[in-house]
């Protein structure tokens, strides 16, 4: 539950901002939900403040958590995947985090 509240209020504000605050359009693009309550939410959220508070066209697709990542990682589709385990991703992770940090 205070995840939910802690989401709530970092992301509705962004969403509920005036139009001056919002960035530039961004065009279309995927989230991928993995099929589990949190993922459900997270997906839809998402999908909620990237349209309504940055102009997005996002679509919502059904995946798993594997397949997703995977598709990502290899295809650059689906765009975000909103929930992922740090041990699906394996080596990828690894390799990411080692480049950004």
């Amino acid at each position: 539950m205070n995840k939910i509240i802690f989401a709530a209020s970092v992301f509705l504000p962004l969403a509920l901002s005036p139009p001056t605050a919002r960035a530039a359009d961004c065009g279309s693009l995927t989230i991928a939900d993995v099929v589990s309550q949190s993922s459900d939410f997270l997906t839809n959220l998402d999908k909620f403040i990237l349209n309504n508070g940055y102009g997005c066209n996002a679509e919502v697709t059904q995946g798993g958590t594997v397949p997703s990542i995977t598709s990502l990682v290899e295809k650059g589709e689906p765009t975000v995947v909103s929930e992922a385990w740090i041990d699906v991703t394996g080596r990828w992770f690894q390799k990411v985090s080692k480049r950004s940090g």
